[in-house]
């Protein structure tokens, strides 16, 4: 009988692209390797570490050396160890990784190199938060890639409620309208704008006016013109409209009318009105209605304006106005008179304590666009691809994803081409600023809507990024199983408690263009029952999922405004979309939701419902709600947010909830795990490594070992299960573990 000894057991294989395979003598350290397998804390996944370095030897280290020399420390070199199954005796794989060429040493022949546990994870770990154009042609190394896919989505509109409000001047010298005119002044009417300051702003053609900024003159009621037709910039306190729009203008107008000289005037009149101008910034009077009017408009044979001195007016309005393109509405206050002597005669008249409260109202819309857009498959896709040089995304649920995201430019209508034409007269500028992000950005904002997670795993001798559910992570089936009882088991508590949760969106809630009441889109802050430690659920997207947001950038469309910057320019917005005939289309309440929700202006335009911080907060309760199940009937009680709180909405088959609702935990998702460390001792011989290293086919889906539960008997040999954090293997094999919540 032979018996085999440990090198026919054992094998050690360096691989690379370069020089193909090599089988090696066994580096030495191995068995001091100070491996682990170990959970990424940002990730989820697991990777496997190693704190030392190892030393090749003969052949090991001429095949290391002449890669160093000839392909330089970017050259990947795996290194893969195989024992024989000791039923089969064929060769099983137990572990693999790569040479860190940037740790090369040479000394007597041997070389010494540290071991990773990936390619695809050093690359991510070292390109993870640079700033990657998307769009580009080439990958990080210079090595050509295909032109980025991207679809067609049409954006319907988000009709949005615009309030700009109004009041009188609080400057003494700008709340008073004076008519003062004598001795040769041939001028007999004139028209001025009543002051108004505009206090809040959601309409960008919203102004503030200034009294005597130009006296301004329109015809009187039997067609006559006095002095002119034009108006003026700042006696217009909505200008130059963009569009045909509708608005609902409601005031109330108070003011005392005071008349201090009144000498040698045959007649005179006064008027308060209302007055529209068209043709743009020339403000060329187009119509007028009149709301106070002292006097007759055919000429009186008394002095009406004389005796309303001292009186006082309130004027009320409430009407809704239809302005053209171009168009623009002034509140004036005219005054025309008639002499008995052009060369002698005196008028003087004053508004005095003016008391106004104006509100501009719009239903806003605008006309259906299309923008560019990517699925968020393609989206990591391509940054991996431009990272690594190669197609390495492996993520079914990214594939089936409905989460596309859109560019600021690609909203506006902005496109990378045509390229700039330099030769034309005047030269040609291409406006547009570049798609770029980070993976760490992408994968951030995917996780705080979707709670995914990500690991490196192996289809052959080939890398691949899994992108999944973090649950994919945290599988409840058993597939590591301990044969004997651990030792020196030890118990703490784990940090997963969480006094208070922050999740949503740093950009939404706040505009220029309007108050954000409405926008349900933006971060929501809660508490918890706990309350002996100050932690909190942090998860904050940088894409953007307001829509809103998103809406103002799509209403600045660059045929219209080929060469406006706005602050939405390099904004990732993110789409929630459906399939349509011919582009994708943004879903609507009714295609999620059991009702219409409520709470918000305009529920049938509004999009993006599914990513409301209420509703994403619920996929990641699993996680968060760990230290909950002691208070189950305690709730997550609404603290804070910088949006629409008002918003309620109920899922197809779910509760409905408020946005500033509380939630009882005991609706909250089961935990996998509770918030409990159980670290331990058990040896780890070939057939742990095994199961380890193995997969199982649960529900259709290959998951690696380690993502599921691990099986062992604890301190009072009764069974146990955990989910695997960290793993030393050598020696005495040291276990950390996450208890398991059964």
């Amino acid at each position: 009988m032979v018996t085999q000894n440990f090198a026919d057991k054992v094998r050690y294989v360096l691989r690379t692209a370069e020089l193909g395979t090599k089988v090696i003598i066994e580096p030495k350290g191995w068995r001091d390797d100070e491996k682990e397998y170990t959970r990424n804390k940002d990730y989820h996944g697991i990777f496997t570490k190693f704190s030392n370095s190892l030393k090749f030897v003969k052949n090991g280290a001429e095949y290391i050396d002449n890669i160093y020399r000839l392909y330089g420390i970017n050259t990947e070199i795996e290194l893969i160890r195989s024992e024989r199954h000791p039923h089969t005796d064929q060769w099983q794989v137990t572990y693999r990784g790569f040479l860190d060429l940037s740790t090369y040493e040479k000394q007597n022949n041997e070389i010494s190199v540290k071991f990773n546990s990936g390619g695809l994870e050093k690359l991510i770990k070292t390109r993870h938060t640079e700033k990657l154009e998307i769009e580009r042609l080439t990958d990080l190394k210079g090595n050509p890639i295909p032109e980025l896919e991207t679809e067609n989505l049409l954006l319907e509109g988000r009709r949005i409620n615009l309030v700009s409000d109004f009041e009188e001047h609080d400057s003494p010298d700008n709340n008073t309208v004076l008519y003062n005119t004598d001795n040769n002044n041939d001028v007999k009417g004139w028209t001025t704008t009543i002051p108004i300051k505009l206090v809040n702003r959601s309409h960008e053609i919203a102004h503030s006016t200034i009294m005597n900024d130009g006296w301004v003159s329109v015809p009187n009621t039997d067609g006559v013109i006095y002095g002119g037709d034009n108006g003026t910039t700042n006696s217009m306190f909505i200008a130059n409209s963009d569009r045909e729009r509708t608005f609902k203008i409601s005031f109330t107008l108070d003011f005392d009318f005071m008349v201090t000289e009144y000498d040698d005037i045959t007649w005179s009149l006064f008027w308060i009105r209302l007055a529209i101008y068209k043709n743009g910034s020339y403000y060329n009077f187009k119509s007028v209605e009149n709301l106070l009017e002292i006097g007759e408009t055919t000429q009186p044979t008394t002095h009406p304006v004389q005796q309303a001195n001292g009186n006082h007016y309130t004027i009320t309005y409430d009407k809704e106005i239809t302005l053209l393109q171009g168009e623009s509405i002034s509140i004036q206050a005219m005054q025309y008179l008639r002499p008995d002597d052009l060369s002698d005669y005196h008028f003087k008249i004053e508004l005095q304590n003016i008391d106004l409260v104006l509100k501009v109202d719009e239903d806003s819309s605008f006309e259906q666009t299309t923008t560019k857009t990517v699925t968020i498959h393609t989206l990591f896709d391509r940054l991996l691809h431009i990272i690594s040089g190669k197609k390495v995304l492996n993520s079914d649920y990214l594939q089936s994803s409905n989460l596309t995201v859109s560019h600021g430019h690609w909203v506006r209508g902005f496109d990378r081409l045509p390229l700039p034409d330099s030769t034309a007269v005047p030269p040609i500028e291409n406006k547009y600023k570049a798609f770029t992000t980070t993976l760490k950005d992408a994968f951030n904002s995917v996780l705080v809507t979707d709670n995914i997670g990500l690991g490196i795993e192996r289809i052959g001798y080939n890398e691949r990024v899994k992108i999944a559910p973090k649950k994919y992570f945290y599988n409840r089936n058993v597939t590591v199983r301990l044969p004997n009882q651990v030792s020196n088991l030890k118990r703490t508590i784990a940090k997963e408690y969480y006094s208070g949760i922050e999740i949503g969106y740093t950009k939404g809630g706040e505009y220029d263009e309007a108050n954000g009441l409405d926008e349900y889109n933006a971060k929501s802050t809660f508490t918890t029952v706990i309350d002996r430690v100050k932690k909190t659920y942090k998860k904050l997207s940088k894409y953007r999922a307001d829509s809103y947001g998103k809406e103002f950038a799509r209403r600045k469309q660059k045929d219209g405004n080929p060469t406006l910057d706005t602050k939405y320019d390099k904004d990732i917005f993110l789409n929630d979309t459906k399939q349509g005939v011919s582009s994708l289309l943004e879903r609507k309440w009714q295609d999620d939701f059991a009702v219409q929700p409520t709470g918000i202006f305009s529920p049938e335009t509004a999009t993006n419902l599914r990513l409301s911080p209420v509703n994403i907060l619920l996929k990641h309760a699993w996680y968060f709600g760990a230290g909950f199940t002691k208070y189950l009937t305690d709730y997550v009680r609404y603290a804070s947010s910088t949006g629409n709180s008002q918003l309620r909405t109920k899922l197809i088959g779910g509760n409905e909830y408020t946005e500033n609702g509380n939630i009882i935990n005991s609706e909250l998702e089961k935990p996998h795990f509770v918030p409990e460390w159980i670290e331990f001792n058990h040896k780890v011989g070939y057939s742990i490594i095994n199961q380890l290293e193995g997969k199982s086919e649960i529900l259709g889906e290959t998951i690696p070992n380690f993502y599921g539960l691990v099986e062992f008997k604890n301190e009072n040999n009764e069974i146990e299960q955990g989910y695997l954090f960290n793993l030393k293997p050598n020696k005495e094999g040291k276990w950390k573990l996450l208890k398991a919540n059964k």
